[in-house]
C-alpha cells in the first residue's frame, strides 16, 4: 500500500497536479499487480496440487506412463565425427550469445541466449554422475548427493560443464534414464519423458525410449529432460505437455512448468550433428523464458531436435573452470550469487581414444 503525505502547495494547480501523478502511480501499481498474477497462469487450465507428505507436485490425478516393450516415439540423427571434412579444424565448443524473447532482471523485454556448440560430440561429450560414479545410487541408502557442476567437472577435467538431469529436491535422488559413458547407471523403467543420448554406432537419440530402448540402442551417453522442445524443426511444448510424465519436475503443472518465466536449460542438435547446449538465466516465476519462447528461438537457429533440461536456479555453465552464466540462487552475503547443489551434469572434455581400452587405457589420442 502506498500513502502520500500532503503538506503545503504554493497553488491549487500544484495540489491538482500533484493528485493526478497519484492515482496515475497507483494505476501503473495496480496493473503490474494484474499482470503478475495472470503471468504464469496455466494455459491448460490444470489445478495444481501439493500433497502433503509428497516431493513432487502433482496435476489433477496425474498418473505417468510407462512403455516397458516395443519401441518409444524418438528421433534419430547421425552424429557429427572428428573425420568429417568440415569438421578438421573447428574447435571443440564455439559459443554465441543471443537475445530471446522474455522477461529480464529488470524488466527487459528479452534476455541473453548463451548458446554452446559442441562440434565433436561422440568422443568428447560425457554424461556425469554428481561428483563420482555411483552417486546415484546412494540415494536408495539414505545418503542425499547433491553437488555442484563445479565438483562434478573435477573428475573428467571437463573444458565445458552444465547442470543436466532433474532430480528429487527433497531426497536428492538422480531422475530418469542415465548412461555414463557406456555404463547404465539406472533406469526409469519406460517412464516417459523426453531424454537426449548418443549411440555406439555413431547416432544422436533424441525422444521417449521404452524400458526395453534403453538397453537395445546401445547408448554410450543418454540424460532425461522434461518436455521435448523442439521435434524435427517444430515447436513441441504442447504436444509434449499433453505427452510426458509430470511429477519429474517439481514446479507445478505442466502447463504452468512450461508457460512461467524461469532459467532455462536445453541440449539439442543441428542438422550437422552437431550437439548444442543453450542457456537463459532466470528465477522461475520471477524473470527468464517462457518454454515456448524459448523453443521458437532454438528452431530460428537451426535446432532440429531439442530438450529441456533442469532449469531455474539450477542452471550452472562453467567453461575452463570460470562460471560464464548467473544463477539466481543467493550466497549467504545475500549479494553474490551462487552455484546451486544439482544432480547429473554434461561434460565436454578432451577427445578419447577409440576404442576405449586402446593400450590399455594409456597415451593420448593423436592426430593421423
Amino acid at each position: 500500500m502506498f500513502t502520500f503525505e500532503i503538506k503545503s502547495f504554493k497553488s491549487q494547480q500544484d495540489l491538482d497536479a500533484f493528485r493526478f501523478l497519484e492515482r496515475l502511480v497507483l494505476c501503473v501499481f495496480f496493473t503490474l499487480s494484474l499482470l503478475e498474477s495472470s503471468r504464469c497462469k496455466d494455459p491448460w487450465g490444470e489445478s495444481s496440487t501439493k500433497v502433503p507428505g509428497k516431493d513432487h507436485w502433482l496435476h489433477g490425478n496425474a498418473t505417468c506412463r510407462r512403455l516397458l516393450y516395443g519401441h518409444g516415439t524418438f528421433s534419430k540423427y547421425r552424429a557429427a565425427s572428428p573425420n568429417m571434412t568440415h569438421l578438421e579444424d573447428a574447435p571443440l565448443v564455439e559459443m554465441h550469445v543471443h537475445r530471446v524473447r522474455g522477461r529480464g532482471y529488470l524488466g527487459q523485454s528479452t534476455v541473453p541466449l548463451l548458446q554452446q556448440i559442441i562440434t565433436r560430440p561422440l568422443d568428447t561429450l560425457s554424461i556425469l554422475e554428481p561428483r563420482h560414479r555411483g552417486a546415484c545410487t546412494y540415494h536408495r541408502y539414505g545418503m542425499r548427493r547433491l553437488v555442484t557442476v563445479r565438483e562434478t567437472a573435477a573428475q573428467d577435467d571437463c573444458l565445458l560443464a552444465i547442470n543436466a538431469g532433474f532430480f528429487n529436491s527433497q531426497t536428492g535422488a538422480c531422475l530418469g534414464n542415465i548412461v555414463s559413458d557406456g555404463l547404465l547407471i539406472q533406469s526409469s523403467g519406460g517412464i516417459q519423458n523426453a531424454h537426449f543420448g548418443l549411440t555406439r554406432d555413431g547416432y544422436i537419440f533424441t525422444g521417449y525410449p521404452s524400458k526395453s530402448d534403453v538397453l537395445s540402442h546401445n547408448f554410450t551417453q543418454l540424460v532425461g529432460g522434461v518436455i521435448w522442445l523442439v521435434k524435427e524443426g517444430v515447436n513441441n511444448v504442447d504436444q509434449s505437455i499433453q505427452s510426458e510424465c509430470p511429477i519429474t519436475q517439481e514446479t507445478g503443472t505442466m502447463g504452468t512448468f512450461a508457460a512461467c518465466f524461469s532459467g532455462r536449460a536445453a541440449l539439442g542438435h543441428d542438422a550437422q550433428g552437431r550437439v548444442h547446449f543453450l542457456e537463459v538465466d532466470g528465477k522461475t516465476f520471477k524473470y527468464g523464458v517462457s518454454l515456448y519462447s524459448f523453443a521458437d528461438k532454438l528452431i530460428q537457429l537451426g535446432i532440429v531436435n531439442a530438450i529441456n533440461l533442469d532449469g531455474g536456479g539450477s542452471v550452472t555453465v562453467l567453461a575452463n573452470g570460470d562460471l560464464v552464466n548467473r544463477p539466481s540462487d543467493k550466497c549467504m552475503d545475500n549479494f553474490i550469487k551462487c552455484e546451486r547443489e544439482v544432480s547429473t551434469a554434461v561434460c565436454v572434455h578432451a577427445p578419447r581414444c577409440s576404442p576405449t581400452d586402446a593400450c590399455w587405457g594409456q597415451g593420448s589420442c593423436q592426430a593421423p
